[in-house]
């Protein structure tokens, strides 16, 4: 049973839940996938109720992760260039100009 969003294809829902509304989909994808998820990487349920597609939550928390807060203006104490490389690429929109340094980066928004 597959269940989320792929580029090309599109939503991918399965049919037991054809029957329910945007909102209720967007519960139930969010809690499966945050079972499967890292602590880090967890998607808040209130961004099943903004209305948004599976796709558009996901770009959705991966420009929450991306914002930049440092409320306390101290300096930068750690720097990681592969997580760097691939948000850059993100916001660039050019995927393939990833390096192949950007394995293993440790920001969640670029795992």
């Amino acid at each position: 049973m597959k269940f989320g969003f792929l580029s090309g294809i599109g939503e991918i829902t399965p049919s037991i839940f054809s029957g329910l509304d945007a909102v209720n989909k967007a519960r139930i994808f969010i809690n499966l996938y945050n079972c499967c998820a890292g602590r880090e990487l967890k998607i808040p349920l209130v961004y099943a109720y903004s209305g948004l597609n599976l796709e558009g939550i996901f770009l959705k928390r991966i420009d929450d992760l991306c914002a930049f807060k440092n409320p306390s203006r101290s300096k930068i104490s750690t720097f990681c260039i592969a997580s760097n490389a691939v948000i850059c690429a993100y916001k660039s929109g050019k995927f393939e100009a990833v390096p192949p340094l950007a394995v293993s980066p440790k920001h969640p928004a670029a795992r």
